[in-house]
């Protein structure tokens, strides 16, 4: 759970059922995704540096820098314009490894082109798929769920 103030998770695959701070290094590189569409919809506001890096296959590459001079590559299908893959530098307990994220089965949910399908890889060392099912656009949000268990 990440809010503008801080975070926190629960990690069960690491032999806790109990909610933790996430680390501070953790939260700074996760904190932008509170806001719908980021980092591309906040660059500008949140000091990041943009760089066309040309093209691959059908893709156009951008490389986003923070003001913390973490960077990440990003891949958007030249027809559509949609985000298909990140590529970005992360800690793995304790190591620096390449995580790949790649966004497909993109559905239009009032208005938004939404991936329903969300891979992370994270240096080869731990995958994970997302499978959405199901997506509801302003609904209510009671503000206890952000609250640290």
């Amino acid at each position: 759970c990440i809010t503008e103030t801080g975070g926190w998770m629960i990690n069960p695959m690491m032999g806790s059922g109990a909610a933790e701070d996430l680390p501070e290094a953790q939260y700074s590189e996760a904190s932008n995704q509170i806001f719908i569409g980021a980092p591309f919809t906040v660059w500008d506001e949140k000091g990041y540096k943009a760089e066309m890096l040309g093209t691959e296959g059908n893709t156009v590459k951008v490389k986003l820098t923070a003001p913390d001079s973490t960077s990440a590559v990003y891949y958007f299908d030249s027809g559509t314009g949609l985000l298909v893959k990140s590529v970005a530098t992360g800690d793995m307990q304790g190591q620096q490894v390449e995580n790949t994220t790649t966004y497909s089965d993109y559905k239009e949910v009032d208005g938004y082109a939404v991936p329903y399908k969300v891979s992370v890889s994270m240096g080869g060392m731990f995958d994970m798929t997302n499978e959405i099912t199901k997506v509801e656009v302003n609904k209510p949000v009671d503000k206890a769920i952000f609250e640290k268990p």
